[in-house]
């Protein structure tokens, strides 16, 4: 074999293959939170093929709890805030309300959301956001997203990320 084959055989092999690791649920078969929703959900994330996720609806609520929580209830407040309840590690309960809106297909909240930009010589961009939903199998399904950019001139860096969490509402 020459080093052609072998080439057209390496470039066919690269666009074959996918990164991505889980099949995510389209925004098609979602429905958002309606202003009365009230639920319990497994503080875990479900467990997807061979990946068992170590995720926390905490930790994707930005909120720092020990890993000993089992349950988080989420609830919509009558002024649109999300309202979240948990019991800690020492039995007490805590309650946290987060501020977001509804959009077609998701309850938005945004944690960080910065952007200068003074083309063509500067731009930075902080972007942290999820997106709450619910899958037609009565799951939550979070959609976590993070965008750290900048540019100085022509150098540019950064990183983005998508992933999408599926938590199971709890027996209690």
């Amino acid at each position: 074999m020459n080093a052609k084959h072998l080439l057209y055989i390496l470039i066919l092999g690269l666009l074959l293959t996918s990164c991505k690791t889980s099949k995510n649920i389209s925004y098609h078969n979602l429905s958002s939170l309606d202003p009365n929703f009230s639920a319990s959900y497994e503080n875990r994330a479900i467990k997807e093929g061979s990946f068992k996720s170590q995720t926390s609806l905490l930790q994707l609520l930005k909120i720092e709890a020990t890993d000993t929580i089992s349950e988080v209830k989420l609830a919509i407040q009558n002024n649109g805030e999300l309202q979240i309840d948990y019991d800690n590690h020492k039995g007490e309960r805590k309650s946290i309300v987060l501020k977001g809106k509804f959009k077609k297909h998701y309850y938005q909240i945004f944690f960080e959301r910065n952007q200068i930009i003074l083309p063509p010589f500067y731009w930075v961009t902080h972007i942290e956001r999820i997106r709450l939903s619910i899958s037609k199998d009565n799951l939550l399904v979070i959609n976590n997203y993070s965008e750290h950019t900048g540019m100085i001139m022509m150098f540019a860096g950064g990183s983005s990320s998508k992933t999408q969490h599926l938590f199971k509402k709890s027996r209690n």
